[in-house]
């Protein structure tokens, strides 16, 4: 990506943990890319999932616009604060970066989102209980793969990404059967299978299924 980087780029976006693969990029590395390529442009930092990282030593890219960098970086309330449906999300750039996005703002903010984020965001408590029961489904999922002799990309969210051997389609169908809707297909990698992380029952009740996909 970064040999890419020329004068006509307009913005560079990176998602960290990615979207759909789950895996992390390790720190030093990424802060010494978006580092880099935000003296030639504006560097967008998704990280959406941050808060479900485990990897000891992670940290966000904050510091970076803290510093004067032309970073952007994003986050969201759907991921860990469960509030999708109320569409709420916010950037931490530089004030002169904020007016620049501010053009391209459709509509008025979401109060109730706003709200609920806000309240979300305060309650300590109750994310370390969701950062936990994830944990606990992550791994039960991650060792029923293992089991059954899967590639697995390695996880640091809310969702695992494994190797299916089989075209997506056939997969959503065999799951829909059993009551569960899986990730849709993601080019180039369609014949892997996203799956988000429910509690610890419904994990149980995926994993007792799954071995059946490849039966």
């Amino acid at each position: 990506m970064d040999a890419r980087v020329g004068g006509s780029t307009k913005l560079v976006f990176v998602c960290n943990p990615n979207n759909p693969t789950s895996n992390l990029t390790e720190d030093v590395t990424l802060r010494q890319f978006v580092s880099n390529a935000a003296k030639r442009t504006t560097v967008i930092v998704d990280e959406a999932y941050i808060d479900f990282v485990d990897k000891p030593g992670h940290r966000s890219m904050i510091d970076l616009v803290l510093k004067g960098e032309s970073v952007v970086v994003s986050r969201t309330a759907s991921k860990l604060h469960g509030l999708a449906g109320l569409r709420c999300g916010f950037a931490i750039a530089r004030p002169d970066i904020i007016a620049r996005l501010q053009q391209y703002v459709s509509g008025d903010p979401n109060v109730f989102g706003q709200l609920a984020a806000n309240a979300s965001l305060l309650d300590v408590e109750y994310q370390n209980f969701i950062k936990q029961k994830n944990r606990e489904g992550r791994a039960l999922l991650l060792a029923t793969l293992a089991t059954l002799g899967r590639q697995v990309a390695p996880s640091e969210t809310n969702f695992v990404f494994f190797h299916t051997g089989k075209a997506i389609e056939p997969v959503q169908q065999y799951f829909l059967s059993k009551g569960f809707v899986v990730g849709r297909a993601f080019p180039l990698y369609k014949d892997w299978c996203r799956v988000s992380i429910g509690t610890p029952d419904e994990m149980k009740q995926f994993c007792a299924i799954l071995p059946g996909l490849f039966a």
